[in-house]
């Protein structure tokens, strides 16, 4: 009869050692994370240059509507002024 060859058991003797990561798993998750940051950035960025443009948008609307205002009660003293 054949015997099946023996495998050796790996045995850590202390558990602490056991617990933690290896040096590849955490330069991969440091690597993913490093890429994902890296196409997180670009996103941020366009998102604070519509914020600004939308702020700015906001700023030319009050300002048109002061200038329409303006004109408007200068064109109704215009006319009262006419009429006297």
């Amino acid at each position: 009869m054949l015997r099946q060859p023996r495998i050796p058991k790996i045995v850590i003797k202390d558990r602490k050692l056991a617990a933690g990561f290896t040096l590849i798993e955490l330069v991969v998750t440091l690597t993913v994370l490093a890429i994902l940051t890296l196409g997180v950035l670009p996103l941020t960025q366009v998102a604070i240059k519509r914020q600004r443009e939308q702020r700015l948008r906001e700023t030319l609307r009050e300002i048109r509507t002061t200038m329409i205002s303006i004109a408007t009660r200068r064109e109704c003293n215009a006319l009262a002024a006419a009429r006297r």
